[in-house]
């Protein structure tokens, strides 16, 4: 660097987005908005905490709140009776258990919420979004340097399990009672990619397929 000149303080001191998977969690009652409890970890200014979600309706009207913030929904995806999504709220106040809520606007007979825990993340807002109806649900997306990658996915009437290309898979999950399954994974970049294939296969075929990625800075 020349004398002189002063490195943005943002090259500097700006530390890397970190990911934690807290857990997947879901509620089978019949209700239009879902109340769950997760853990939150310790309270900081940079601390984000993100969601994604699955059911067998479409929402009229998303919305939800995270430990009382609104959440942003950077991902909706919708088929028939099937749906996904990726929300994110900065919440740098509130220590441990907060509620996740997660209203639909219609009736559903349950929801699914994945957590994960976010530091450093320079913006809520998605860099880059993606989806797919398609089975195996398919797509390509780009990430930034250091960047994070988040995928979730569902299929109706059948339980099934999940392989994935392009995240590394965090949750499973069968819905008990509901023949019905979901799955998603995250994934951090190291350089910046331009088209990363995100793939999930499923183990058994179903149908309403739905597949949702979001990336961030």
């Amino acid at each position: 660097m020349s004398a002189g000149l002063i490195m943005p303080a943002y090259q500097i001191l700006d530390p890397l987005p970190v990911k934690q998977f807290v857990s997947s969690l879901f509620d089978t009652s019949a209700l239009s908005a879902y109340t769950i409890s997760v853990d939150t970890g310790l309270p900081s200014p940079q601390r984000c905490i993100l969601v994604m979600c699955s059911s067998n309706v479409t929402p009229v009207g998303l919305s939800g709140t995270i430990g009382g913030v609104a959440i942003t929904w950077v991902s909706s995806v919708s088929n028939s009776v099937s749906w996904c999504g990726i929300g994110i709220a900065r919440v740098p106040s509130g220590l441990g258990a907060q509620n996740v809520v997660v209203s639909l606007g219609t009736s559903a007979a349950y929801c699914t919420v994945a957590t994960y825990r976010l530091y450093n993340v320079r913006s809520i807002a998605a860099a880059f979004t993606a989806s797919s109806t398609a089975n195996p649900g398919s797509t390509t997306i780009n990430v930034p340097k250091n960047g994070l990658l988040f995928a979730n996915a569902r299929e109706g009437n059948v339980s099934s399990t999940y392989t994935w290309t392009g995240v590394l898979e965090d949750y499973d999950t069968d819905v008990t009672g509901q023949s019905r399954s979901t799955s998603g994974g995250s994934y951090q970049a190291i350089e910046a990619e331009t088209a990363r294939g995100v793939v999930a296969t499923r183990a058994s075929n179903g149908n309403n397929y739905v597949m949702g990625a979001a990336s961030f800075r």
